[in-house]
């Protein structure tokens, strides 16, 4: 049995791309990949580790066999020789945001002792992000355009790794053309943010509440009467909470509206 190791310095271009990604956002050689003095021996390992020095820079380490055993595409050690046949890898991180809310963490309306809304409050959260890199004989850039921004339609990814319908937002897809196995092909990254449990990406509630409100008989909007002076003794208006006729109530209610698109994501 022959074995090599071949050592590479990376450089990506953003913190996101991480060190399970490196060497395919490099174009180095892939699982199954021949060595390029020794045909017979192919990739089996690819070591991965970020440099002291700074957060985008790679220590890369690949490590060759002759050793192929006898079950093609069964694991790293024999993989197929086909990059086309290579399974999916998966990445995972998390990211911060921050949203608005009107609710608490147990789903109670932030009201103040009277029983009015608080203006919505801006807090910040973490957010799981998945990157599922797989290989590609071609790639069209117009219809991955299409997917950014979309949450899935269905459920995207197998077994364990499936992530449930609405609840994947396409965050960005990066795809690079390489050379292996004497074909060009392409390692294309699809970057997904993970809603929250029991949450999704589809639809949008909010908090239903106007300056206005329809009048009990008319039947017609008309100005709300509350109103509250400022410190220069201007009138401002207040919003109050409607209910779904348009008339004001004292208890919260939410409309939902589609905000974001639905898609079917590639199989990966």
């Amino acid at each position: 049995m022959r074995t090599y190791s071949r050592s590479f310095d990376v450089w990506t271009s953003g913190d996101s791309i991480g060190p399970g990604l490196a060497a395919a956002y490099a174009g180095l050689p892939f699982y199954g990949d021949p060595h390029p003095e020794d045909p017979g021996a192919v990739v089996k390992e690819i070591e991965s580790n970020n440099a002291d020095d700074h957060p985008q820079h790679y220590n890369v380490t690949i490590n060759y066999t002759s050793d192929l055993g006898d079950n093609q595409g069964q694991n790293p050690g024999s993989a197929p020789t086909d990059p086309l046949l290579y399974v999916t890898q998966w990445e995972y991180d998390t990211v911060n945001a921050t949203k608005f809310v009107t609710e608490d963490e147990d789903g109670l309306a932030l009201l103040n002792p009277v029983g009015d809304p608080y203006a919505p409050q801006e807090v910040e959260f973490g957010l799981m992000q998945a990157t599922a890199t797989v290989n590609r004989a071609n790639f069209d850039h117009l219809a991955a355009a299409s997917l950014i921004g979309k949450t899935n339609s269905g459920s995207w990814g197998q077994g364990t790794r499936a992530i449930g319908n609405l609840r994947g937002l396409m965050k960005s897809i990066r795809a690079k053309q390489v050379y292996g196995n004497g074909a060009f092909y392409f390692t294309v990254s699809y970057t997904v943010l993970i809603a929250r449990e029991n949450e999704s990406w589809r639809p949008t509630f909010v908090l239903r509440q106007g300056l206005r409100v329809f009048a009990a008989l008319a039947g017609q909007a008309e100005e709300q009467a509350i109103r509250k002076r400022d410190a220069l003794k201007e009138i401002r208006p207040e919003p109050v909470l409607l209910d779904a006729s348009g008339h004001e109530t004292t208890t919260p209610e939410f409309d939902s509206f589609h905000l974001v698109g639905e898609a079917t994501f590639p199989e990966v």
